[in-house]
């Protein structure tokens, strides 16, 4: 379970949605305020700074993600309490993460299925992401690229899509692989709901996300 960092305090952006970690660096916010202003943003937002560190969430980033703003803020795509996995059931390490990869190339990551384990129930979501790197606003630096101050990574859950379904049904299989060839291993999975999709008659069908338990067996 990730615990908060008792050094940060919740303050909000008078401007908007985001919370930002007090004491960002201002080049990075206007960066970012100015990317929005360009080409809006989705429900679920995270901005990260130049270390990789998230600095900034809005509120519908904080729900999805299942984790305060206090517990988010100052996380890096490195930190080894985040469990990912590709939309093939292998596991993601944090180095080719959205956000680190358009951090490190400065070229943007469009259309990433990340499967992200959440808690505290321990559900696998599905989240198509895009991260776009933020350079600095320069007035007058038209001859040479500025540089890249942090990453603005926009995401929804798409768990109950088609491509979100597949990416379960590929993870489930995945573990089934590790079950077989594994002995003393037992595997048991069940299907979280994360939303209600109303049908044709007034009732509702649940779609979300997978749960995979896996155990050593008693022997």
């Amino acid at each position: 379970m990730i615990a908060p960092n008792s050094n940060i305090r919740d303050v909000s952006d008078a401007d908007g949605e985001l919370r930002w970690r007090p004491h960002t660096d201002p080049l990075l916010r206007a960066a970012t305020e100015h990317h929005a202003a360009l080409h809006g943003s989705s429900s679920a937002v995270l901005v990260q700074d130049g270390n990789g560190e998230i600095v900034a969430a809005n509120p519908a980033a904080v729900a999805l993600l299942g984790l305060s703003w206090r517990q988010l803020v100052g996380l890096t795509s490195l930190d080894p309490r985040w469990q990912a996995v590709t939309e093939d059931g292998m596991p993601l390490p944090g180095d080719r993460h959205p956000a680190l990869v358009a951090l490190t190339t400065g070229r943007p990551v469009t259309g990433f299925l990340m499967g992200v384990i959440i808690p505290p129930e321990a559900r696998t979501v599905w989240l198509d992401i895009d991260a776009q790197p933020l350079p600095m606003l320069e007035p007058g630096a038209v001859s040479r690229p500025a540089p890249v101050c942090g990453v603005m990574v926009r995401f929804t859950d798409i768990s109950g899509s088609p491509r979100g379904r597949r990416a379960c049904d590929n993870l489930v299989q995945a573990y089934r692989l590790l079950a077989d060839n594994a002995s003393d291993i037992v595997l048991r999975s069940e299907s979280f709901p994360t939303s209600r999709d109303a049908g044709s008659a007034g009732s509702s069908a649940v779609t979300g996300a997978v749960r995979v338990h896996v155990a050593v067996a008693e022997t």
